[in-house]
């Protein structure tokens, strides 16, 4: 569920610290409703684009993720939550004459508790968001992020679910929200429909119970902290992408997945002082032209819409 994150807002400015840890005592939030859940997850991207100013050369970016997912299920339904994230953002810049790259990184540490109505009708979690993101050269005690997300979910039936909600992150730019809406259904068993928008959003095909395949969407943006040798100025990701994906279980449990998509936008882009850098700052992290992205990953996966 590596691109899919819901987190409860415990931190905006220091006088709302505390309003913000008791809503997210009474959040509710379904993380877990897609059909799935992933105890581990790793997966790996490549994108590659040329720039906008027409400069010779091409940037590639490889970007690497891991996942670990530890819940504890309560004999009244409860389950507290514990996760934990880490990334790499690998740039590359080439021109034929030298070749520059830098590293971004993020460490991340989910903590929460979903919460089940007695009637089973409402589902809820509080989950905070603590993490560092930066290029890891220097004080990390600027780098780090904490954030969250309000979501609830009505269950109207075991076939359909709605979800309302809002995420937050107090990124490198400023505060940033994000409304929530979304919907799971279960068509019939072949196809299925779940996830939030704008966040992550499936219409999933099962061929059988051990290939599954579909049309994704996904919106995500996020932001690193540079060193002092780039001033402090702070790299902007937006992860915006339409893509296809196949999901293929090799071996009970083991899976291993393929998505090919394509960028609406995604880009790396260098701020300074709340100002777009160009390409003859920073190479690496200039505005650039759209396109295709590639994904490959394994997962240990338990499918919840499965009987066992």
């Amino acid at each position: 569920m590596s691109d899919r994150c819901f987190f409860v807002s415990l931190f905006v400015q220091k006088q709302n610290t505390l309003l913000l840890f008791l809503l997210a005592v009474l959040v509710s939030l379904s993380t877990y409703a897609q059909p799935y859940v992933d105890p581990l997850n790793f997966n790996t991207q490549y994108y590659q684009t040329t720039y906008k100013d027409s400069v010779r050369g091409t940037s590639q970016n490889m970007i690497y993720n891991l996942n670990l997912f530890l819940p504890k299920e309560f004999k009244n339904g409860n389950t507290l939550i514990i996760r934990a994230g880490a990334e790499n953002v690998h740039s590359q810049y080439s021109n034929g004459s030298y070749t520059y790259a830098n590293n971004l990184y993020s460490l991340s540490m989910p903590i929460g508790m979903q919460l089940v109505s007695s009637n089973k009708k409402w589902k809820g979690l509080f989950l905070a968001l603590p993490k560092i993101n930066s290029d890891f050269k220097d004080d990390l005690s600027r780098d780090v992020q904490l954030g969250g997300m309000v979501l609830g979910t009505y269950v109207k039936n075991d076939n359909l679910k709605f979800k309302l909600g809002l995420y937050y992150s107090p990124e490198f730019w400023g505060n940033f929200f994000v409304p929530l809406v979304g919907m799971d259904w279960k068509i019939n068993n072949h196809w299925s429909m779940y996830g939030v928008m704008p966040s992550n959003y499936r219409i999933e095909y099962r061929a059988n119970n051990k290939l599954y395949m579909g049309l994704g969407f996904k919106s995500f943006q996020r932001s690193y902290r540079l060193s002092k040798a780039y001033n402090n100025d702070f790299v902007r990701l937006r992860d915006s992408q339409i893509k296809l994906f196949v999901d293929y279980f090799v071996y009970k449990k083991i899976m291993l997945f393929a998505d090919v998509a394509y960028g609406v936008p995604y880009s790396l882009t260098q701020y300074s002082h709340g100002k777009t850098l160009d390409f003859q700052n920073n190479p690496l992290y200039a505005p650039m032209h759209n396109s295709m992205l590639f994904t490959l990953g394994f997962a240990y996966r338990i499918r919840l819409d499965l009987k066992p």
